[in-house]
């Protein structure tokens, strides 16, 4: 669970991570700006996300710890006692409560020692710097809440975004990679919304997108000179068109697989019962009796003989002799 507040032209983050099988840690990578975004030089194209318009300054104010966990993960959970963790250079596996912080370029690298013993979940907080957009007809928020680098499937994610006061006519927008279509965001009042993906593989970058009144974010200095509110909508219209073309695709892809399998097993079942029904016929005999009540034909001692003991001695063919000694007189 992740929840961003809006505070000026700054976002203070609070991440809740509960994970699951045996560990030692964890690991985040956390980068405040896209390192392929283009230089910002005021064209409106810029609103589509690839431009340094949309980057952080900087993460601050760094605190890492543990909540204990009491069953389902849920956002009143941030508002729980965190045990805080101390910053250190090293430290070894099986160590718990510490952690280590470096940084390069435009990322920050958090390794949480903390093992699954303890039963305990990961908590993390930092501000970006100077994220919030001030267009000419309103501001904007549009982040990375995940970057790409997490290396682990997420069975559930859950991120809610607060802004600094109430404004009825926000709009908010939540999108992942075309792999993963799952996902959905509404409002719950005029401050807050959450946006949610029941499963996330690997890898995929997920984002939030705002536009609001800025006359809620006074303070902030990013000031982009564009008329942009349109723009904006129709170009998160766009994404939202081809993610629903998308999942009508698959959906289409998925009746399809749906009745080829079931042409296919009625076939087999069809192939199944002729066969079966074939064989029972052909095991029918002419002898229609339940049983015999005479033996069926006269047959001599070496027939007996050889049923009895899979051999034919002279002893048959001395009582055949008597056999045939007896018929005669």
């Amino acid at each position: 669970a992740m929840s961003a507040s809006l505070v000026g032209s700054e976002m203070c983050i609070r991440d809740s991570i509960k994970m699951g099988g045996n560990y030692n840690g964890l690991e985040r990578d956390i980068r405040y700006t896209n390192s392929n975004s283009e230089a910002y030089r005021g064209d409106i194209s810029a609103i589509q996300g690839n431009s340094t318009l949309y980057n952080g300054s900087s993460i601050k104010d760094v605190s890492v710890g543990s909540i204990s966990d009491d069953g389902e993960l849920t956002f009143d959970d941030f508002d729980r006692n965190v045990n805080y963790f101390e910053k250190v250079r090293y430290a070894d596996n099986g160590s718990a409560a510490l952690y280590t912080y470096s940084s390069f370029m435009d990322e920050v690298t958090l390794k949480l020692f903390n093992p699954s013993s303890l039963d305990e979940i990961f908590y993390i907080e930092y501000t970006v710097t100077d994220v919030v957009v001030v267009h000419n007809d309103i501001a904007e928020l549009a982040w990375n809440t995940l970057g790409s680098g997490y290396r682990e499937n997420i069975g559930d994610y859950e991120v809610k975004v607060v802004l600094p006061n109430s404004d009825s006519d926000y709009r908010v927008w939540l999108h992942s990679s075309l792999k993963t279509l799952n996902g959905e965001i509404e409002r719950t009042n005029n401050k807050e919304a959450i946006g949610k993906f029941n499963f996330l593989g690997a890898h995929n970058p997920v984002s939030v997108r705002l536009i609001f009144n800025k006359d809620l974010v006074p303070n902030a200095t990013k000031m982009s000179g564009l008329t942009a509110k349109n723009a904006i909508i129709d170009y998160q219209t766009e994404l939202s068109d081809k993610a629903n073309a998308e999942r009508e695709r698959i959906q289409r892809q998925n009746m399809t697989l749906i009745i080829v399998s079931s042409i296919w097993a009625i076939i087999a079942i069809s192939l199944a019962v002729s066969v079966y029904l074939k064989e029972r016929k052909m095991k029918k005999t002419a002898f229609t009796m339940e049983y015999f009540r005479d033996f069926p034909a006269s047959y001599g001692p070496e027939v007996l003989e050889y049923l009895l003991n899979e051999n034919v001695t002279a002893v048959s063919y001395t009582h055949l002799r008597a056999h045939e000694t007896s018929a005669h007189l």
